[in-house]
């Protein structure tokens, strides 16, 4: 019979701590697009990149601490392009913990808000939090 030791319990709860901001963090494979409440984000214009996406209701306090899969980079101020389902709001922050708005985007519920390029708002690079609510235009 095997037995677990306190310290097993404690590293597992350490390593779940660790892993868990990564549970929702799905890169994105085929460039398609979004379902209705996802948003997929692009590391370069016109959807290059390392990409990942996120669900209504999920939130990223802290774009330092999230990493491109298989690298050290973090995806703070690396974000040049995206797109948003048509159920889909994203509010993003140019600072950690969600301060600092800098805007908004949201799909029109008949179809997808496609953003090839966040530059072309003065956005690009420079978002380091944010929020996916559902869209203020979904009834």
């Amino acid at each position: 019979m095997k037995r677990i030791t306190v310290s097993g319990v404690v590293l597992a709860l350490v390593a779940f701590a660790f892993l868990s901001p990564l549970l929702s963090y799905k890169a994105v494979g085929a460039i398609g697009n979004p379902a209705p409440e996802q948003v997929f984000l692009f590391e370069d214009t016109n959807y290059q990149g390392n990409s990942m996406s996120f669900y209504v209701n999920d939130r990223v306090a802290d774009l330092t601490r999230w990493k491109f899969i298989g690298s050290s980079t973090n995806w703070n101020d690396k974000i040049s392009s995206m797109k948003i389902g048509k159920n889909a709001k994203i509010i993003f922050y140019k600072d950690v913990n969600f301060k600092k708005k800098m805007g908004e985007l949201e799909g029109d519920t008949e179809k997808n808000l496609d953003v090839p390029n966040l530059h072309s708002y003065g956005w690009g690079d420079q978002i380091s939090s944010f929020e996916v609510k559902q869209s203020s235009k979904f009834k």
